[in-house]
């Protein structure tokens, strides 16, 4: 979050009692007054961009992907750690999340429940090997995630990257 409102395209509000801890957070800066005249869930907007957290524990894959997505133009954060993937997506607030499968600590599953959690409009991806079949089962099972089948091309990446930021309210580079 940042103090100028133009820059913010989206953050969920808190309730009073929810316990806004974040220090850095604008809406701490701008003070209980002005929190007090938000309602309980109220959307304020976030910055504008494309914004893609990446976190696996394949380090050659994280920079692969943070390569190939700084390259078509998005700002790319990413770690190695699913728990400061977390911290990172409260800060960054990214419209899409890449997010490996099985991660040590807290795997892509729990952590995208995580992000989903926090802001629901954030576009959660998890890459995997899985099958075509296999996608059809989890879409059959409600699936709220997309994923990502590796091996993947460079331009799938960014095509589908394109689409799930867009999908999640952001603006994708040309």
């Amino acid at each position: 979050m940042t103090d100028d409102p133009e820059k913010n395209r989206r953050a969920i509000v808190p309730s009073v009692g929810d316990g806004l801890t974040i220090s850095r957070s604008g809406l701490v800066r701008r003070g209980l007054q002005e929190l007090s005249s938000l309602r309980p869930g109220q959307v304020i907007p976030l910055p504008e961009g494309a914004r893609v957290l990446i976190c696996d524990d394949e380090e050659l894959l994280v920079e692969l992907f943070e390569k190939i997505l700084l390259e078509a133009g998005y700002e790319v954060r990413s770690t190695l750690n699913s728990l400061e993937a977390f911290e990172i997506a409260r800060e960054f607030q990214p419209h899409m999340a890449l997010l490996g499968e099985i991660m040590p600590r807290m795997d892509g599953f729990k952590l995208a429940e995580r992000l989903r959690m926090y802001d629901p409009r954030t576009k959660v991806v998890l890459t995997s090997e899985a099958e075509p079949s296999d996608l059809e089962i989890f879409r059959e099972r409600g699936w709220p995630f997309d994923i990502l089948v590796r091996p993947f091309q460079k331009e799938e990446l960014v095509e589908k990257t394109r689409a799930w930021v867009r999908e999640a309210g952001g603006t994708p580079p040309r």
